[in-house]
């Protein structure tokens, strides 16, 4: 397991709010297996620009995060240039 992974998985809230924004790939994915995430911070992990298609895919399959202004709204996560079209 990437080390990346398990510190975004196992981080608190307040260290994944300062490491989402620039934080390597593996550890964003970690961070939405991390029980702490809320759409806050969802909206912090789509400003980072390692953020890929299949990242937003799995953060649109969460209801809970999608209810949030932030997350759902056009310039954070549909007009990514790695959003999946369908």
């Amino acid at each position: 397991m990437d080390p990346s992974f398990e510190a975004g998985r196992t981080a608190p809230a307040d260290t994944l709010a300062l490491e989402l924004a620039t934080a390597p790939l593996a550890f964003l994915e970690g961070a939405l297996a991390n029980p702490v995430m809320q759409p806050d911070l969802v909206s912090i992990l789509l400003k980072n620009h390692a953020v890929t298609g299949q990242l937003i895919v799995r953060i649109s399959a969460r209801r809970e995060w999608l209810k949030a202004y932030e997350v759902k709204a056009p310039s954070s996560c549909t007009r990514r240039r790695r959003a999946p079209w369908p």
